[in-house]
């Protein structure tokens, strides 16, 4: 996997113009080696995706997160000063 994974990072190394082609190629190779491993742990790929995307939505409001690379824990922190900003206002 981790092979397959620097193929598919090759195709930005240098500049990021890249030859579709050859991304579709690697991104193939890399979804199947991804496919075949969840077949053979019992994964539900899909299952993982729709609770990970979930978990994400809940630790990076959208509000709160667009155009920011901040951690989770920094948003949780500004919630929670939003929250206690409107318990002193009475809001």
């Amino acid at each position: 996997m981790p092979l397959r994974q620097g193929e598919l990072l090759e195709c930005f190394q240098w500049n990021a113009s890249y030859d579709r082609h050859a991304l579709a190629d690697e991104m193939a190779d890399v979804l199947s080696y991804l496919m075949m491993l969840a077949d053979k742990t019992g994964i539900d790929l899909l299952a993982e995706l729709r609770r990970k995307v979930a978990e994400n939505a809940r630790k990076y409001p959208v509000e709160q997160c667009r155009s920011r690379s901040d951690k989770y824990t920094a948003y949780r922190q500004m919630h929670a000063a939003g929250t206690q900003d409107k318990e002193d206002t009475g809001a």
